[in-house]
């Protein structure tokens, strides 16, 4: 089972496209609750009539992120460019009616 969302504020800092168009990774910035940085690496798939929901979720200390950094440093910029992803529409089951809401 997931664990919940932890407490305190946090601030998305981007979103990465997912090996497909039903999974994407968010980039969030938080403050742990002893005060320290944390950066989270939030998963989300796509459900039907569920919309994004959390698959998983991994947490990186300050320490983390720097040696994160530098690995990445080492890593040549992809060539390939890939296409943004799409929001699903939340779907509204009424008896034997759907109605999709699509983002504004």
């Amino acid at each position: 089972m997931l664990a919940p969302e932890p407490k305190g504020d946090w601030q998305s800092l981007g979103t990465l496209n997912g090996a497909t168009r039903e999974t994407k990774v968010e980039v969030r910035s938080r403050t742990a609750e002893d005060g320290s940085p944390v950066v989270e690496l939030v998963e989300y798939s796509w459900g039907s009539g569920l919309g994004w929901y959390v698959q998983k979720r991994i947490a990186l200390d300050g320490e983390q992120v720097q040696v994160l950094q530098s690995l990445l440093s080492t890593v040549a910029p992809a060539v390939e460019t890939r296409q943004p992803v799409l929001s699903h529409p939340l779907a509204i089951r009424e008896d034997n009616l759907i109605r999709l809401i699509f983002p504004a």
